[in-house]
């Protein structure tokens, strides 16, 4: 009585929506049941229907009795081995969708991506998302395709991860570079004196071109180099010398500076040596000895003093000892520090020397690019004669009939534009553009989709998948566009639709409230969505706090749909099995993880309603999905 007592509070109002919602279960409005009960061959993904083994083990079964899967995160246990999404995309992206097969041809038209004609709409996206981005390529038979989640993310998300498949095609299909040769040939023996005379005009504009432009690179050279040889490099030469002079003053200062800092070193030492002892490099410091030797010689190494106790009970001498060698110490670090000023300069004079290399280099580079100028001059002016009468030559040859070569060119290029747009469509059938377009969903898994479809109701509320034609490049072949053609706008797409067409792998099934018991007592009223399996993936039996068909914020226990893979057996239950009074009726699902219990509400408004029929159609339902009970 206590248990119906609770119930009474407001599931009883559910019912009638229970049976609404069981009627649903047949089949998805706007769907024919041919194409529904379509099953689609997966061959064109896999050859491995295996579904990936798992153990739960003592810490997996505690992890599932709390709401998680048993095994890795990384395995999605509801798709075989060898789906596409098995080792792509995140975790929940365990849904194949793929775009129509496009042929992406050797020629392209242009380089701007399209959507490929992938698209999720409805749901949280009323106004439609892509899916995928477009592709690019060459001489390739492709579909876009991505794993995505269904929808199933938070507040109805989408989340995919997208990828190219290139498909093979028969040997020997023709490309387009391959009906452009045929085509190309074929006009080029029909007119054969006309192709002639072009090469005749070609070959001597060519001549009449490189005298042209010889004349020019000529005459340039001789408005360059004068001014060259009079004003730039003689100013270079001049900046290189100045630059010289400067280098050699910043040596000095810095030699100067050197010699300072051994003077100086010399005094800051002094102190040092009296009381360590002779220092070998003190007495070369103001002599000859190059400053780099000395310092290699400094191998002095300025130690803190300690305090030692000699234990005697008495601190005198050691104070005496301990001061002495402070005095040592700190002498040491005067002539360190000196040192190190010493090395500073010593590097400023390495650099300014360097620097002095450097100029004096300049100099007679630049005197020898002068030189060079001068007899690039020469040599140039005593070109310009011969440049000249070759360029007069020439304009006698080519002017004359530069007006009739521009016909000939004109006329075989029009001829030839002519004749590979008849040309071309006559080479379709044996086209690799066809033989791409004409894969189906059978051959190669063209407009596969697994999920939810954008134009049929769907209880869960979240849209689906919608596919259109959208081919990434127009025919080249029937529409040769590097010569003028263009195919007629939706021929393409019609001639694509005729092989191709959407087929969704997915429905759902049924849909409806249930009473479900919770992991440590208790039933929970929740809305379930029986989505179907294929022949690449599990059945899932899905479910919500509310009806997301009646509530858009309604949320998904996306992490605890129940793969009815891992399901062992299904059994009718009776109401009273479980406590409840009033006619109410029950199934069990036993599974691998644990066992699911569920009920059917009564409905004391509805005489005709019966529990024990809906509770019929579900395991009838669930069970056509469950390993054991397949036919």
């Amino acid at each position: 009585m206590a248990l119906r007592g609770l119930l009474l509070s407001g599931l009883f109002v559910c019912a009638a929506a229970v049976r609404n919602a069981a009627k649903l279960a047949p089949m998805v409005a706007g769907t024919s049941e041919d194409e529904l009960d379509l099953e689609v061959d997966f061959s064109f993904m896999t050859s491995d229907f295996r579904y990936p083994g798992h153990s739960a083990g003592v810490i997996g079964t505690v992890k599932e009795w709390f709401g998680g899967r048993a095994i890795s995160d990384d395995v999605k246990e509801e798709i075989v081995k060898g789906h596409s999404c098995a080792r792509r995309g995140a975790r929940d992206e365990t849904y194949y969708a793929t775009s129509f097969c496009y042929w992406l041809p050797e020629i392209s038209a242009h380089s701007e991506r399209t959507s490929a004609g992938l698209t999720w709409k409805g749901g949280a996206y009323p106004n439609g998302i892509i899916l995928f981005k477009g592709v690019q390529g060459q001489g390739k038979c492709v579909k876009c395709s991505v794993c995505h989640n269904n929808a199933r993310g938070d507040n109805g998300g989408v989340a995919k991860t997208d990828f190219v498949e290139v498909l093979e095609l028969p040997s020997g299909c023709l490309k387009e570079s391959d009906v452009e040769r045929f085509c190309v040939s074929s006009y080029d023996v029909t007119a054969a004196d006309l192709k002639a005379e072009k090469i005749r005009c070609e070959h001597v504009q060519q001549r009449y071109d490189r005298a042209v432009s010889r004349l020019k690179t000529v005459q340039a050279e001789l408005r360059r180099l004068p001014r060259e040889i009079d004003y730039e490099i003689p100013a270079r030469i001049q900046a290189a010398e100045d630059s010289f002079v400067q280098a050699q003053g910043r040596e000095e200062h810095a030699k100067s500076r050197e010699w300072r800092c051994r003077q100086e070193m010399r005094d800051a030492c002094e102190d040092y040596e009296r009381k360590q002892g002779n220092l070998a490099f003190m007495n070369h410091l103001l002599g000859a000895t190059p400053t780099e030797t000395l310092l290699n010689q400094m191998s002095f190494y300025c130690s803190y003093p300690r305090y030692v106790d000699n234990n005697d009970g008495r601190h005198y001498d050691e104070w005496i000892r301990y001061n002495n060698q402070m005095e040592v110490y700190s002498a040491c670090q005067d002539c360190d520090r000196a040192k190190g000023a010493l090395r500073s300069a010593h590097r400023q004079v390495d650099s300014a020397r360097s620097a002095v290399r450097r100029a004096e280099r300049k100099i007679p580079q630049l005197q020898q690019e002068l030189q060079q100028a001068r007899d690039d001059l020469r040599r140039w002016q005593e070109v310009e004669p011969e440049s000249l009468q070759e360029k007069r030559t020439m304009d006698e040859e080519w002017l004359p009939q530069s007006s009739a070569c521009e016909t000939a060119y004109n006329d075989y290029s029009t001829g030839m534009s002519k004749a590979v747009r008849a040309c071309a469509p006559t080479y379709y059938n044996a086209s690799c553009e066809r033989a791409c377009i004409r894969l189906q969903a059978s051959d190669a898994g063209c407009g596969v989709v697994e999920g939810s479809r954008a134009d049929a109701p769907q209880p869960s509320g979240t849209g689906g998948i919608q596919i259109t034609c959208s081919p990434p490049q127009p025919s080249w072949i029937l529409g040769p566009y590097t010569y003028g053609a263009q195919e007629p706008a939706g021929e393409q797409c019609a001639r694509i639709a005729e092989s191709q067409k959407p087929v969704y792998a997915q429905k759902t099934i049924k849909a409806g409230w249930l009473m479900k018991k919770g992991r440590i007592g208790g039933w929970d009223k929740r809305y379930f969505v029986l989505e179907s399996g294929d022949a690449v993936r599990s059945a899932v039996l899905r479910y919500w706090n509310h009806d997301p068909g009646q509530d858009p914020s309604a949320e998904e226990r996306a992490g605890k749909g129940i793969i009815l893979q891992d399901a062992k057996d299904i059994k009718v239950k009776s109401g009273a099995s479980y406590g409840w009074e009033d006619g109410e009726e029950c199934f069990k699902l036993y599974h691998f993880y644990r066992d699911y219990r569920f009920c059917v509400l009564t409905d004391p408004s509805d005489s005709k309603f019966s529990p024990a029929a809906e509770r019929d159609s579900w395991v009838d339902a669930l069970e056509e999905w469950i390993p054991n009970h397949r036919s």
